[in-house]
Order: C-alpha cells, then sequence, then structure tokens
C-alpha cells in the first residue's frame, strides 16, 4: 500500500499542473500497478487526503485531488481575504 501511496504522491510532484482528476491519477498508478482497481485506487487517496497529504478541490461540478501547498487551493492564507 505504501508503494502506491509512493506512485501517487511522485506522479503529482512531478506535474507542472496542481490539481488533477482522479482518472489522471487512476491511469499513473495502473502504469505500476496494472491489476489495481479503481475502488482500491481511491481508498488511497482517501487515505492520503487523512494524512494531509493530499487535499481535494472542488470546482462545483467536479472534485480533484492535488497535493498539499503546490499551487493555490483554498487553505492558501492569501485566499482568506
Amino acid at each position: 500500500m505504501q508503494e502506491v501511496k509512493d506512485a501517487i504522491v511522485a506522479y503529482l510532484t512531478g506535474l507542472k499542473k496542481s490539481k488533477v482528476y482522479f482518472n489522471d491519477i487512476e491511469k499513473a498508478v495502473k502504469q505500476k500497478f496494472p491489476d489495481m482497481k479503481p475502488r482500491e485506487i481511491k481508498k488511497v487517496c482517501t487515505e492520503l487526503i487523512a494524512d494531509e497529504t493530499l487535499i481535494y478541490f472542488s470546482t462545483g461540478s467536479s472534485t480533484m485531488y492535488g497535493l498539499k501547498g503546490k499551487g493555490i487551493t483554498s487553505d492558501t492564507p492569501d485566499l482568506e481575504d
């Protein structure tokens, strides 16, 4: 399970974008772990959110994932104004 977490974090760290859809994470994980099911990947993402490694970003119509502290997010102090 830790290998999958590391793969997700490595994937998100290497991107220029700060937020991605679950489908993008799923494709990246399946390249390294082709037998993983989407539900298993979703559970790992949920654990990373609970660990505060990842955060949700909602656009209202869809939910995206991002690394905490990367890019502009709702928890960025400058957005509290």
